[in-house]
């Protein structure tokens, strides 16, 4: 990361065009900054010292020391949380001298605005001694207040001075180290921003300033462990790069290369969160579960293709909703939204013509680093209670649920896919049948498309279903029928599998099967040598799909199991979805053989090992290589998860967003879309 000092002195020569200043003359970070300061305050003689109950304590004394009777007054807040409101301000105005030449705050985000604001104001400059890692507008020119019951930022000047002492920042209450960890990483969503207005509006843009906080956001986003450590290098290094992306906001006279579409969210849940009394987030957290929030919003943009409608404003509706969301606070923010008015101010053919470009901006830095692996509000480093993670619950709120509902077309669901590019690398493309291409008879039209468009760019396909009550060359007589074009080598089901086990590990063994005459067609034709359920004993019994079950063939099966036969199953799905509904499938069968015998059946097909082991066999590639989309967690999804396979939900059949909700971690798919259409569009 470029030094600070470096970044100080400016860049005349950017090839942006622009000559880049910072009028920051002092930066320090280390662990005796604050021996600074008789040469920071040298020129100044009448000092107002702003500190709160909690900052105060942990250098004021000193502080007062270091100056001696350069501090004039002195303004120190009460311990509770300081609003940044019109009370704060005059507060700090009240204890002004007339000459007061300085400012001087001893705190973080609240207090560093307000010295930034009053200082502006009345025409003198301001130092801050930062006292955590919180946040990266020390270095800004931009004062967050919330003015009128409303979330602004006014423009003001830079500090004079800032500084940070290690010892101090390493003892700040963890969610502001966790705050500051959470600003930095929310920059892939604003500089994602920078780069569509740069595109759609012409707004300006510089390669060198945002590749400078690219920088700062790649030195950090790995150090999660160290920081919850409060190792003295990492803490350090997140210092300086909330005060270098200060910096580069002001070397563009503006917070563009820091905050974009993740921070308007985050002032809405501060806004309702005072309004309603919910618990106070600081602002970092606020702009992490917003930047994930955006990146799903960038994730549906991308299924998104021309032709568009152009906006059409239902004024009455769209009033009522901020009024009912906004409460007191509803007229300013009216007000302010009809003087932007970017709602009409979209140019819907310009979007047209230039959307190839607008997707490939979106592709290309979709929330990388900490949003690498998944949903960042479910993985263990963050999800709710867990025990030293970096991020404490952020889950506060009844404003974020029906945001999330708005984002996930009405369903209550949060989860945040990956990059995609961990799906358009893979070489084997599996897919379930019954709920992922089909229902019953009726074929998914994009499903089609989507294996069509596979093909073309050169990727392996197969079909496996667990529903074994068709062979392989029924499903292959289907598969064409409804337009996939399959062959014979890519269709497997799990009676497959259950027959080449017996073959690999019970040759000769007599069986029992209860299924379809297909499924009994299949395993004869491969030798297994089946009985008619008459015999006094049995080897092995098999349960599956039988859709002509009747009573005898359980009677049978039970009696043969309670003699002592091997108890098998060729998969353990319960219900098999249908265009009209749902049908009892293997696993409810089984379910009553077990409730009458209390014997267990040995499962088959997906989730269990042997699936996985036929396909790497059949196709000669490796977990790692493939991806599996299916309709169903308990095996669809738990076939991947289980065995290194990348596991893709769609929810065109059994699985509902709930369910995805209430899975726990381990069972939680890598990828979540409505259905194969979204894949499709995504893709292709």
């Amino acid at each position: 990361m470029t030094s600070l000092k470096t970044m100080l002195l400016g860049k005349t020569d950017c090839p942006c065009g622009r000559a880049h200043s910072c009028d920051i003359r002092f930066v320090e970070i280390g662990d005796n900054a604050l021996e600074m300061l008789p040469e920071v305050c040298a020129d100044f003689s009448r000092i107002l010292l702003v500190a709160d109950g909690n900052t105060y304590p942990l250098c004021g004394e000193r502080v007062k020391e270091l100056l001696g009777g350069r501090i004039a007054a002195e303004q120190i807040f009460g311990r509770d949380i300081v609003v940044p409101d019109e009370q704060a301000i005059a507060a700090i105005e009240a204890q002004m001298p007339k000459d007061t030449d300085l400012l001087l705050g001893i705190g973080s985000g609240v207090i560093n605005d307000l010295c930034k604001h009053v200082s502006f104001k009345h025409g003198i400059r301001y130092a801050i001694i930062a006292t955590a890692p919180s946040m990266d507008g020390y270095a800004s020119v931009g004062a967050a207040l919330i003015l009128e019951q409303m979330k602004v930022t006014l423009n003001a000047r830079v500090p004079y001075a800032i500084l940070a002492e290690s010892a101090i920042l390493r003892t700040a209450p963890m969610d502001m180290i966790r705050s500051g960890y959470g600003d930095i990483v929310g920059k892939y969503s604003c500089l994602n921003d920078w780069k569509l207005a740069h595109l759609l509006r012409g707004e300006y843009f510089c390669d060198f300033v945002f590749d400078t906080v690219m920088e700062s956001v790649k030195a950090v986003e790995d150090k999660a462990e160290a920081l919850l450590a409060r190792d003295p290098e990492a803490v350090r290094c997140l210092m300086e790069a909330l005060v270098n992306v200060g910096v580069m906001m002001s070397y563009v006279g503006n917070s563009r290369p820091a905050s974009g579409s993740e921070h308007h969210l985050s002032h809405y849940f501060e806004i309702t969160g005072l309004l309603n009394g919910h618990e106070y987030y600081l602002h970092g957290i606020d702009v992490l579960y917003s930047a994930a929030l955006t990146a799903r919003l960038r994730e549906e943009l991308l299924l998104q293709k021309p032709p568009f409608a152009p906006y059409a404003e239902d004024r009455d509706a769209w009033e009522k909703e901020l009024r009912r969301v906004y409460t007191s606070a509803a007229d300013g923010i009216i007000a302010l939204q009809d003087k932007v008015g970017l709602y009409t101010d979209i140019d819907v053919k310009q979007l047209e013509k230039a959307w190839e470009s607008v997707c490939a901006i979106l592709r290309h830095q979709r929330m990388q680093g900490l949003l690498r692996q998944g949903d960042p509000l479910r993985r263990p480093s963050l999800r709710q209670g867990s025990q030293g993670s970096l991020y404490r619950p952020l889950d506060r709120l009844r404003p974020r649920r029906r945001l999330s509902r708005i984002i996930n077309g009405g369903r209550t669901m949060q989860f945040q896919n990956p990059p995609f590019s961990i799906l358009e690398e893979k070489k084997l493309y599996i897919f379930d049948m019954d709920g992922t291409i089909y229902l019953g008879n009726q074929v998914f039209p994009f499903a089609i498309r989507f294996i069509k468009n596979l093909r073309k760019a050169g990727k392996r396909v197969l079909f496996f279903t667990n529903n074994a009550s068709r062979s392989p060359r029924v499903y292959l007589e289907k598969l064409t029928r409804l337009g996939f074009e399959p062959t014979m080598e890519e269709i497997m089901t799990a009676g497959d599998v259950t027959a080449e086990f017996l073959i690999r590990h019970r040759a000769g063994k007599s069986v029992y099967l209860v299924g379809t005459e297909d499924l009994c067609n299949n395993f004869r034709d491969r030798g297994i040598r089946l009985l008619n359920g008459n015999e006094e004993a049995a080897d092995i019994v098999i349960t599956s799909f039988d859709t002509s079950l009747t009573y005898q063939k359980l009677d049978d099966a039970c009696r043969l199991i309670r003699g002592g036969a091997e108890y098998l199953s060729t998969h353990p799905d319960f219900n098999c979805p249908t265009e009209t509904g749902f049908m009892p499938d293997s696993g409810a069968i089984a379910a009553l053989v077990t409730a009458s015998t209390g014997k267990v059946p040995t499962y088959f097909g997906k989730p269990y090992r042997e699936t996985i082991e036929m396909i790497c066999e059949a196709t000669e590639m490796q977990p790692a290589e493939m991806c599996i989309f299916g309709d169903r967690l308990y095996t669809d999804i738990a076939v991947g998860k289980r065995h290194g396979v990348t596991a893709v939900l769609v929810l065109s059949g059994e699985t509902q967003p709930a369910d995805v909700e209430a899975a726990t971690d381990a069972d939680k798919p890598d990828f979540v879309f409505d259905s194969l259409d979204d894949v499709d569009r995504m893709m292709f």
